[in-house]
């Protein structure tokens, strides 16, 4: 099954210079990787499609969260599982594998990724009091799913998260408006019964 590696490269030229990186990581491997970027000439466009086999799209001035639901609509219907990787990480194809693998194996396991905490009291408390508005969870329930033994919401980082496309729809993908999407998407996960497997060096 593929995967879909979604980057949001500021320029083409770091786009190209991923791109390379990634090849050479993930030999081997089925993977599409589709970059939003800010701005792209004609030739870009071409030497993406034709040279680079990647899908560029271009985003103008569209913040990355908005970018990144976009990349997922774009995705194959075959297309099996979602990499957001930013442009200052590295992935290897024993570490995306073994990423993999816990989706895999683990049904019940909806996100993957670095281990990410919440330092900002403001953002768990902002998050935590819109999805116990929103879902039909009681505060004890939610605690119980959804956060750590420090009562902290437990998270990836979101320049490694790895989920399933399933998981993605079942969820509703990033909120577009929300104070930090990629928490509230680790928790809305957690919120439905499954869980995330945050990763540690």
């Amino acid at each position: 099954m593929e995967t879909a590696i979604v980057l949001t490269p500021d320029s083409f030229e770091e786009l190209k210079t991923k791109v390379t990186e990634i090849r050479k990581n993930l030999e081997g491997m089925e993977y599409k990787i589709i970059a939003t970027i800010p701005l792209l000439t004609h030739d870009e466009k071409y030497i993406a499609c034709e040279h680079l086999d990647i899908l560029a799209l271009e985003i103008g001035d569209m913040d990355k969260v908005n970018a990144h639901c976009i990349a997922r609509y774009c995705t194959d219907k075959d297309t099996k599982y979602l990499l957001f990787l930013d442009m200052d990480k590295t992935i290897t194809k024993k570490e995306l594998e073994r990423r993999i693998k816990f989706l895999e194996v683990e049904q019940l396991i909806g996100v993957v990724g670095d281990k990410a905490e919440i330092e900002d009291e403001f953002v768990q408390k902002t998050i935590t009091h819109k999805l116990l508005a929103l879902l039909t969870l009681n505060k004890e329930e939610f605690e119980i799913r959804c956060c750590d033994e420090e009562g902290k919401i437990k998270c990836v980082e979101s320049g490694t998260l790895l989920t399933t496309v399933k998981m993605w729809d079942k969820v509703g993908g990033f909120p577009v408006v929300s104070i930090n999407p990629y928490v509230e998407y680790c928790t809305r996960v957690q919120a439905l019964g499954y869980t995330i497997f945050p990763l540690t060096s």
